[in-house]
């Protein structure tokens, strides 16, 4: 209803959106965190088809966040599958902007590579002053990548803060 307004005021529209992973998590498991069952996998395949096929540019996941973080790689390599067969783009936060982030962006180009889909870093950084280093590193990872022809990017935000919730900090239980 909102863009039906804008537009008969005469504002010209341009908008396209990623299908969010937390809704899709929220629809298979809700909050709880487990795996998907054969059968809710599925049945968010078929919502990610459908959504391809009324435009969506891909899927938008943020890892660091519950209930995100709940998915796990297969699962997420499932859902981008379905991208894939539409050119589409998984678009990711990963799991980790800290200690782990090195190993989390080798699971964003695994996820790429395993489902044939375009990848991209959402907010490329590494968090906390022991991990600054690891962004040379980061970006020749993304470099080899893109050299040995998969498609991956990623995109930065231009200044040195940062901001988020309380549940991002919250350790996962395992």
């Amino acid at each position: 209803d909102g863009l039906s307004y804008l537009e008969s005021r005469g504002v010209g529209l341009n908008v396209a959106s990623f299908i969010g992973g937390h809704n899709l998590r929220v629809m298979g498991a809700g909050f709880e965190d487990r795996p998907l069952e054969p059968p809710e996998l599925d049945q968010l395949r078929a919502v990610v088809e459908e959504e391809m096929q009324e435009g969506a540019l891909g899927i938008g996941t943020a890892l660091i966040y519950p209930p995100g973080r709940f998915a796990d790689t297969e699962e997420l390599v499932a859902l981008s599958a379905v991208v894939g067969r539409y050119d589409g783009t998984y678009i990711s936060h990963m799991r980790s902007e800290g200690d782990q982030f090195m190993e989390c962006l080798e699971e964003l180009l695994h996820i790429g590579r395993a489902a044939s889909v375009r990848t991209e870093v959402y907010h490329l950084k590494a968090a906390g002053r022991s991990n600054w280093s690891k962004m040379k590193q980061a970006v020749d990872a993304i470099d080899a990548a893109r050299s040995s022809g998969q498609p991956v990017s990623a995109n930065m935000y231009p200044y040195t803060a940062g901001g988020t919730s309380l549940a991002s900090s919250i350790p996962p239980k395992y």
